[in-house]
C-alpha cells in the first residue's frame, strides 16, 4: 500500500443517514467532514433508505473535498482508500463504495473494505490511542447494539460475544418516541422529557433476567420495552389513561424506559468459563 513511509488513507462512510470522510495518517485524523440527512427523515420518524441514498449522492463529493481541504491535501496525496462495506443500508453503502472505487481506480491506489462495527471500534483509537489487547467493546448506536471481543483490529477477526435479539437501542427509542408523539431522533427527545419524569411510575419488565444460553456470553433485548411502553401510553379500554400532552410536564413512561435500559446494561456481561460464539 504505500508510496510513502507514512501513507495517507482516505476513509469514507455512508452506511446510514450521514456521509463522512476523513484522511488518516499513522492513526491521526488529518481532517474530516460530515453531512447529515437527518432533517429529511424527521417527518417519517425514522430513516428512509431511498432518501438517504439520494442524500449520499449529493453529499459525497463535497464532503470528500471539505475533508481534504481541512487536512491541506489534494486527492493525489492519498495512498489508499478505505470504505464501509456493511452492515448498513444497501443503497447508501453502494453510493459510498462506488465513490471509493472511482477514487481508488483514478489514483491507482489500493481499496480496502471496512466492516461497520470494526470501524466503530477503531474510531476510538483516533482519540485515545490503541485499544487494550484484548478488550471487550460495547457498541450502542442507532442501528447496532453489540458486545464484541476485540484483539488486534488489523490482524485478528472480531469475535461477537452478544447481540440484540430484536432492535438496536436507537431503534427502540425511535419507536417509543413515535408512540408519544415526540420528534425524531427519539433518543435525545426521550432523554429531555424523561428528566422531569418518575423512574418508578411504571413497572416495566426487565428482559433477559432468566437463565442464559450456555453458548452465548451475553445477548441483549432492547425492543422488549416497546410493547410495555405502548401499553402504558394507551391502556386497555376501561383503564385510566396515562398519556399526557408532551408539553405538560415530564413523562413517567419515558423516565422508566431509560431506567429499564440502564438496568439491562448494568447486568453481568460475562460469566467465567463461558465461550463466545464462533
Amino acid at each position: 500500500m504505500g508510496r510513502k513511509a507514512s501513507p495517507i488513507v482516505l476513509g469514507i462512510e455512508s452506511s446510514c443517514d450521514e456521509t463522512g470522510a476523513g484522511p488518516v495518517r499513522r492513526g491521526r485524523l488529518l481532517g474530516q467532514a460530515l453531512a447529515s440527512s437527518m432533517d429529511e427523515h424527521a417527518r417519517y420518524g425514522g430513516v428512509v433508505p431511498e432518501i438517504a441514498s439520494r442524500a449520499h449522492l449529493q453529499a459525497l463529493r463535497p464532503v470528500i473535498g471539505h475533508a481534504s481541504d481541512e487536512a491541506g491535501l489534494r486527492l493525489s496525496d492519498i495512498d489508499a482508500v478505505a470504505v464501509t462495506t456493511g452492515p448498513g443500508l444497501s443503497g447508501a453503502l453502494q453510493v459510498g463504495l462506488a465513490g471509493a472505487k472511482g477514487i481508488a481506480y483514478a489514483l491507482g491506489v489500493p481499496l480496502y473494505g471496512v466492516h461497520h462495527l470494526a470501524g466503530h471500534a477503531a474510531a476510538d483509537t483516533l482519540e485515545h490511542g490503541p485499544l487494550p489487547d484484548p478488550c471487550v467493546v460495547l457498541i450502542v448506536s442507532g442501528g447496532h447494539t453489540s458486545l464484541l471481543l476485540v484483539r488486534d483490529l488489523v490482524r485478528e477477526p472480531i469475535a461477537p460475544l452478544g447481540d440484540t435479539l430484536d432492535d438496536a437501542a436507537g431503534e427502540c427509542f425511535d419507536k417509543v418516541a413515535r408512540v408519544f408523539g415526540l420528534p425524531y431522533p427519539g433518543g435525545p427527545a426521550i432523554d429531555r422529557v424523561a428528566r422531569a419524569g418518575d423512574p418508578r411510575a411504571v413497572a416495566f419488565p426487565r428482559p433477559l433476567t432468566g437463565p442464559r444460553r450456555p453458548h452465548v456470553v451475553r445477548d441483549l433485548a432492547v425492543a422488549a420495552h416497546d410493547d410495555p411502553v405502548a401499553g402504558a401510553a394507551f391502556p386497555p379500554k376501561g383503564d385510566p389513561p396515562r398519556r399526557r400532552d408532551r408539553t405538560n410536564g415530564g413523562r413517567p413512561e419515558c423516565r422508566t424506559t431509560g431506567s429499564a435500559g440502564r438496568a439491562v446494561r448494568r447486568g453481568p456481561a460475562i460469566r467465567p468459563g463461558w465461550r463466545a460464539r464462533s
